[in-house]
């Protein structure tokens, strides 16, 4: 594992035991991601646990403000079999801000994170993301039923900021699923 690779884990890792150490940090959703990429031969799955951390008061009545963390686990996957690496797996951790409207029984919802990811190699299919750490940046959008269950789609891009060369990142696309867990 090269020396940028040993950098990436440690703050992965500092970042999930900061989140873990919350005193609030109980799992309260489960969720799935399934997803293609702006490259027709590739798509992703992920599974993602997340706790809400707390409440701040609502910026507009009817849409309160929620924050939470979510730990992800994935696998990416290229259909290009000329390559050197046609899977990666990625684990990661972000915070992620959402606005949910509270007026009707299905309810619409916003939302936009930034997180660090840790991938199992720099190269899938035909590009070369240049390092094994990256920042991650998605907007969702989406409704809430009465239960809590979200379904929405995200749009996601991750790359390592230029930190390592190349920097070609990537573009993703992707429905999510939300089960509250209480």
């Amino acid at each position: 594992m090269p020396k940028t690779s040993y950098v990436g884990a440690f703050f992965l890792v500092a970042a999930l035991l900061g989140a873990a150490a919350s005193p609030v940090a109980a799992i309260d959703t489960v969720a799935v991601e399934v997803g293609v990429t702006e490259y027709e031969d590739m798509t992703l799955g992920r599974v993602i646990l997340g706790w809400e951390l707390e409440r701040p008061p609502s910026w507009a009545a009817g849409w309160p403000l929620t924050w939470s963390w979510e730990a992800r686990l994935g696998y990416w996957e290229s259909d290009n079999s000329d390559v050197r690496n046609r899977t990666v797996s990625e684990v990661g951790v972000a915070p992620v801000v959402r606005w949910e409207a509270r007026t009707s029984a299905l309810r619409p919802y916003l939302e936009a994170g930034i997180g660090l990811h840790l991938l199992s190699d720099s190269v899938i299919g035909n590009r070369d993301l240049g390092s094994d750490y990256h920042f991650t940046s998605h907007l969702g959008l989406g409704l809430v039923g009465r239960s809590g269950t979200r379904l929405g789609i995200r749009l996601q891009h991750l790359s390592n900021a230029g930190l390592e060369r190349p920097n070609q990142g990537i573009n993703s696309a992707a429905i999510h699923l939300a089960v509250p867990l209480r």
